[in-house]
Parts: C-alpha cells; structure tokens; sequence
C-alpha cells in the first residue's frame, strides 16, 4: 500500500496544480467578478477564501485551490469593486500560513 500512495500521490499533485495553473490563465484584468466566479463554478475548484468589499474598503480578494488536497498551487485574484485587478500563482502553503498570521 505505502508503494501505491508514492506513486499516486504525485501525480494527484502534479494534476491538480495543473488545473490550478490552467483556472489562473482563464481569469484576465478587468473581468467582472460575476463572470470570475462563474468561472470558479465551472472548473470545479475550491472557492477557499473570498474576502469581501466590506472588510477590504472596496476592494477584494479570492484564493483559489484544486479540490483535492494534492497540490500546492493556488491562484490568487484581487479586485476593485467588481472588476478583477490582478491574478497570479502562489504557493498554496505560503499562502495559507501567511493568512493564518494576519
């Protein structure tokens, strides 16, 4: 059993930071955050964290992650109102521990 999950875990990673890299290339500035979020629905990620205008003064961030917890990519989009701003990888567990801190 221990020889499966050797095998298969890295390519469940290497998959799913695949679809995290292909979902971040789809979301391009100036996309309506509707539109970002449809988007997010029919991909099939995970939504982790959406943090809204009212604690950010208008603007807003999403970080998205692959289903699965096989991958260490996430995309990370911000917006202004309901305009995406900008959009990029990071590393998932980067990410997570510097959200834990704030």
């Amino acid at each position: 059993m221990p020889i499966i999950a050797v095998i298969i875990i890295p390519v469940l990673s290497i998959i799913n930071n695949d679809n995290v890299e292909k979902f971040c290339q789809k979301i391009d500035p100036g996309m309506n955050k509707q539109v970002y979020l449809n988007i997010v629905k029919q991909e099939n990620d995970k939504l982790a964290d959406l943090i809204g205008d009212e604690v950010l003064g208008g603007r807003w961030q999403a970080v998205v992650v692959p289903r699965l917890p096989f991958g260490d990519l996430a995309c990370v989009t911000e917006g202004v109102s309901n305009i995406v701003a900008t959009t990029g990888l990071v590393d998932a567990f980067v990410e997570s521990v510097s959200q834990s801190r704030n």
